[in-house]
């Protein structure tokens, strides 16, 4: 099994990257050309004027009517976030540290057109970049962050020496504080969404992939610790939510099979 996922993870870097549709799917995506513009268009228009809106303050994303997931993934996620049996924890890290990549790439790219944030913002928390190699900090807009960032990702996650691939290859002892600092970019780049663009995520109407996705990545990083608290705390609240939400359409689907 673990020749078989770190084959898959390799074989899947020359792929092309998925559209919002393929949020849940088997395909865990690609990490190739993550930088070109999706070719995707909606029908109606979106305001750019509301690209910028500070929508922390009333938080329009815990509205019940905003509550939504994908229906035929309810129940599923947290089950689908636990370590397989007999599978190594560090190569399902990976794994997933591939597909979140794909997912939250496609999120953002969907609606980038209408981000001209000045600086990588999350509520009031303003997040500058750092790679670890300096300890200088840069301040980028909030594009230049996510291309910045996923750069970042991408290198990582093409480095035999940090993300190996090849059949008896072991992972370094730095690979959990590597995949830590990859999720904290993602929670990063989440959190800008959620807090400064949910106006312009509901207008395309795609707010619930984007809470199916968020509701998957709460359930993985509080499986694994991969993030601490006080990260977590900005979205804190819509995590509860969704997790609530997803527990009662369980229990909702359940009395509706009982009554059928």
């Amino acid at each position: 099994m673990l020749k078989t996922f770190a084959t898959k993870r390799k074989s899947l870097q020359g792929n092309s990257v998925g559209s919002p549709e393929s949020i849940i799917s088997e395909n865990p995506g690609t990490v190739k050309d993550f930088r070109r513009r999706r070719s995707f268009r909606f029908l109606g228009s979106v305001d750019k004027k509301t690209s910028t809106s500070q929508v922390e303050d009333k938080k329009i994303y815990l509205l019940p009517t905003n509550l939504t997931i994908r229906s035929f993934i309810v129940g599923k996620l947290h089950e689908v976030s636990k370590l397989p049996i007999r599978m190594d924890r560090k190569e399902w890290l990976a794994t997933n540290c591939l597909q979140f990549f794909n997912h939250i790439n496609s999120q953002y790219e969907v609606m980038s057109e209408f981000c001209s944030c000045s600086s990588m913002c999350v509520g009031t928390n303003v997040y500058e970049w750092q790679d670890g190699k300096s300890s200088k900090k840069q301040k980028l807009s909030a594009r230049q962050y996510v291309d910045t960032g996923m750069a970042f990702i991408q290198r990582n996650m093409e480095d035999e020496n940090t993300f190996p691939t090849k059949f008896g290859s072991e992972f370094p002892s730095e690979f959990e504080p590597s995949v830590k600092k990859v999720f904290r970019i993602y929670f990063v780049i989440l959190g800008h969404i959620y807090l400064h663009h949910y106006e312009v995520v509901l207008r395309l109407r795609i707010s619930d992939w984007l809470n199916t996705l968020f509701l998957h990545f709460s359930y993985f990083v509080q499986e694994f610790s991969l993030l601490e608290h006080k990260e977590l705390s900005v979205l804190e609240d819509l995590m509860i939510k969704l997790i609530q939400k997803d527990n009662e359409l369980v229990q909702q689907q359940r009395s509706e099979e009982g009554l059928s």
